[in-house]
């Protein structure tokens, strides 16, 4: 009896298995364990960075996602299409249900050109205040170089011009035609001051070759080497005309007082009689 109850059963399911064959059953197919989508990325412009992290990856999969900036670009966001994905240089993004493409957006920001470094030199002007009085050795407005020494000189001086000095903001620096000048931390104007005193044809201490040299010599106003009446004469027309302030102390302040008045035409005139 109890084997023939299992053999009942048995048929049973045989025919319950016969009766879903015939049936239309077809489920879904599971997901394809291979399927991968490709995932492009890219630099905007090209020229600004490198990229890396594109390729085939699996819906879901974490991709390490890098860039860096080439010389002279600045890393601004990575964006899918318009929109922004981060703004991190380095990170993770998971991969879609479909292919995909990031890019990494950069900006154009050249460094700014280093400051170039101001040469320690500066403009050396030279003037006169008489026009056509002298020329120059030296070209006005060339650069030289701030505590380096430059030879200055007035040269082919006019006939009748007599020299005064060089001067330097209102400052007298030298008294010598040609001398050694220091150049300064600064653009200067060297200017040759002359007083246009021709000598008379008629004085006989005249010279009308005097070349305009400061002697240095005490009484010997007209720079012409020697002390006579007509330095005296030529100190009376300063002090008269009130510009004795343009002679050097060095030949016209003969008695060492610190002016130059009357008392030094004495000086002179006495010089000039010891001397006979």
């Amino acid at each position: 009896m109890r084997k023939s109850m299992i053999c009942a059963i048995a048929m049973l399911l045989l025919f319950a298995a016969g009766a879903m064959a015939d049936d239309d059953y077809n489920p879904s197919n599971p997901p394809d364990p291979l399927l991968t989508y490709k995932l492009t990325v890219s630099a905007s412009p090209a020229e600004g960075g490198y990229v890396s992290g594109g390729g085939n990856y699996q819906s879901g999969t974490s991709v390490w996602v890098t860039t860096s900036a080439r010389a002279n670009y600045t890393f601004l966001y990575w964006k899918r299409g318009n929109e922004q994905v981060s703004t991190e240089r380095n990170f993770h993004y998971t991969m879609p249900d479909g292919p995909a493409s990031l890019v990494a957006v950069y900006e154009f920001t050249p460094a700014n050109p280093a400051d170039p470094t101001a040469p320690n030199t500066y403009r050396l002007y030279l003037d006169n205040n008489a026009e056509g009085s002298c020329t120059f050795n030296v070209t006005s407005g060339i650069k030289r170089k701030a505590d380096q020494y430059v030879n200055v000189a007035a040269q082919n001086v006019s006939p009748g011009f007599k020299f005064q000095g060089w001067f330097a903001d209102g400052v007298k620096v030298s008294d010598a035609l040609s001398f050694s000048y220091l150049m300064p931390h600064h653009d200067v104007t060297l200017a040759a001051h002359f007083v246009y005193n021709p000598d008379s044809p008629a004085d006989p201490f005249g010279d009308a070759n005097q070349t305009s040299v400061d002697t240095g010599r005490k009484g010997d106003v007209n720079w012409d080497g020697l002390v006579n009446i007509s330095d005296a004469v030529m100190l009376v027309n300063y002090y008269l005309n009130g510009t004795v302030d343009e002679l050097p102390l060095s030949s016209a302040d003969v008695n060492n007082d610190g002016e130059v008045n009357i008392s030094d035409v004495v000086e002179i005139v006495n010089l000039y009689l010891n001397n006979q």
